[in-house]
């Protein structure tokens, strides 16, 4: 990580038995000590796939993305 590397958005659940939110959340800190700017959510249940599962996670993906400046009306 460097001056290089982009804003991040973040989205995981704590139940997925595929990948363990502990690396996102090892990542997220690495982030954030390296001064990049992140964000991010930890849903409680939906396991690896839980985009299918909760249908509202776009939402704040959405208003990270108009906050940082990559949406524009």
């Amino acid at each position: 990580m460097d001056s290089n590397t982009p804003p991040a958005y973040i989205t995981h659940a704590t139940d997925d038995v595929v990948v363990d939110v502990d690396n996102t959340i090892f990542y997220f800190e690495q982030l954030r000590h390296h001064k990049v700017p992140v964000e991010m959510h930890i849903y409680q249940k939906g396991n690896h796939g839980f985009i299918f599962k909760h249908k509202t996670w776009t939402v704040p993906l959405f208003e990270w993305m108009e906050n940082s400046g990559f949406l524009t009306n």
